[in-house]
């Protein structure tokens, strides 16, 4: 874990390293503007490189991105990684390294049992958790994207990609 923040975490991406095109979901187009401060607050934060004019790497991989409601009323940016079918960034990422197995509720229940009267539960929500992992520079060509002509690069673990709640749980199991 601790290299991983110092390198940044691997996709375990085992497929070729080509270059790709594609259009971004409706979601983008019907709402061009929000996608932009989404994006820029991102480059703001160091969590995304760009915007470039040209391709940043040879092999960059531009995948969609998409923008999915949140209870509130804001956005969340997603990575669409599983496009194209077939021959996507997820579909070359073992799906062994994606199984996640979180806490059952029987689980829960003999934990509350232990706490005894009078003990406490919390329930914690970390905001952008995935964006919080960073990405090895060795995968940023697997992270592209392109929004009004211009090149980006998903520096931090995106939604969208098939890798990013296993490791999530591996970090939340590490801190636990």
């Amino acid at each position: 874990m601790v290299d991983g923040f110092i390198h940044g975490f691997r996709l375990k991406f085992d497929g070729p390293r080509l270059t790709t095109n594609c259009e971004n979901l409706v979601s983008i187009k019907d709402n061009e503007s929000s996608a932009l401060v989404k994006v820029f607050k991102e480059i703001a934060l160091g969590r995304i490189a760009g915007p470039f004019h040209d391709r940043p790497t040879a092999n960059l991989r531009v995948s969609p991105i998409g923008l999915v409601p949140k209870k509130d009323g804001s956005w969340r940016l997603i990575h669409h990684l599983s496009f194209p079918e077939g021959s996507s960034v997820n579909d070359f990422i073992d799906p062994s390294a994606c199984s996640v197995q979180y806490s059952s509720l029987d689980e829960a229940i003999d934990m509350i049992s232990k706490l005894g009267r009078g003990g406490y539960l919390a329930k914690m929500d970390i905001k952008s958790a995935f964006r919080l992992l960073p990405v090895n520079p060795a995968d940023f060509e697997l992270l592209g994207f392109q929004l009004k002509g211009s090149f980006f690069v998903d520096k931090c673990l995106p939604v969208g990609c098939s890798y990013s709640c296993a490791l999530f749980e591996k970090f939340a199991t590490f801190l636990e």
